[in-house]
């Protein structure tokens, strides 16, 4: 939960970085303008030179950030083969099984490692259709949800330009705000009741469902009511607050009931980034074809197919969790009803 909240900090620093280098009002230049039954039209120029220090500026720190990850790995390899030393020289056993491990085939020892480790089975605590089902629905679950949260994110700002809410560029960055400051203090407060007071699955399904209910919102507004700028931030700000516990909660949940691995773990984080990067496709073309009210249509089909999703992997979960306890409680009524008889024989032969 303490990492995702670097995410909307970073956020709200690099609006405040792209703010201070962009203009107030674009320098307009003869050759981008041409007539056209008396009507200036200008020509939109794509490079926008004065963003080149910004986007330095995040290479800089995203280069700073990856030599740091680079070290950190580095290091913690280098102790991981101090460990492996320490126990070949203090356990007999040990240096046994290393030499053991030795003469097998180097590749067939790799393949059942990496089987174990990556086995549905592992991962669904010893039952491989229950782990199977519920990594394939979380996955799908993150993959679209990694659509709602790119979709908007990158394609709201042009949402704001094209319906001519806020006709400044330079004022229509500070909307973002709006979004990025109420998921930073959501992140907070959600940390804090999902540890306290709410259950992660409940934090879930509220949080959801305000999401469902903050895009049937927006698709009031834009095709029936009609938007102006304090209709527009308190909509953006709803948004930011109803999304802000989600991805955090998302893995506080499915740690509970599955056994992942870091093989695992980086799956359902890659599928979050490749809807991000389909969904980015999608959203561009919707755009450019079908306009910009569009946008909230698809993130409203993309919060419903997630909610359906998430209900389907709660009800999968809640169904096994009650199979296993009643399994486990028969179990147990069994033992004892043995031991029971153990003793009576024992009490019969003396």
């Amino acid at each position: 939960n303490c990492i995702y909240f670097g995410y909307p900090v970073g956020a709200l620093l690099s609006i405040i970085v792209v703010r201070s280098f962009r203009q107030n009002d674009p320098l307009i230049d003869k050759n981008y303008m041409k007539y056209s039954n008396s009507t200036i039209i200008i020509k939109e120029n794509y490079f926008q030179s004065e963003l080149v220090g910004a986007y330095i500026m995040t290479s800089i720190f995203c280069l700073i950030s990856s030599i740091g990850f680079a070290l950190m790995a580095y290091k913690q390899n280098q102790y991981k083969k101090k460990e492996k030393l320490k126990k070949l020289v203090t356990l007999q056993s040990n240096v046994k099984e290393e030499i053991n491990i030795q003469s097998k085939s180097k590749r067939l020892f790799n393949q059942s490692k990496f089987w174990k480790i990556c086995s549905p089975t592992t991962c669904g605590q010893g039952y491989f259709a229950y782990g199977f089902i519920l990594i394939f629905l979380i996955l799908l679950f993150n993959f679209f949800f990694g659509g709602i949260e790119q979709g908007f994110t990158k394609f709201f700002i042009s949402f704001v330009e094209q319906e001519q809410i806020n006709p400044n560029k330079k004022d229509s960055i500070y909307s973002m705000i709006f979004y990025w400051l109420p998921m930073l203090i959501g992140r907070i407060f959600s940390t804090f009741l999902t540890v306290s007071l709410i259950s992660p699955h409940t934090m879930l399904t509220i949080s959801l469902f305000l999401c469902l209910l903050t895009y049937l919102l927006w698709i009031l507004f834009i095709w029936y009511i009609g938007l102006n700028r304090i209709s527009l931030f308190l909509l953006v700000t709803a948004n930011g607050l109803s999304i802000s516990p989600i991805s955090a909660t998302l893995i506080g949940w499915i740690k509970q009931f599955l056994r992942l691995t870091p093989i695992e773990l980086s799956l359902i984080l890659s599928s979050n980034a490749t809807g991000g990067i389909i969904f980015g496709l999608i959203f561009g073309f919707i755009f450019q074809h079908y306009g910009a009210k569009h946008l909230f249509t698809l993130l409203i089909v993309l919060i419903f197919i997630v909610f359906i999703l998430f209900l389907f992997a709660l009800f999968l979960q809640r169904f096994h969790s009650k199979r296993e306890n009643k399994y486990q409680t028969n179990e147990a009524i069994n033992q004892e009803d043995n031991t029971f008889e153990t003793f009576l024989r024992h009490n019969q032969y003396d």
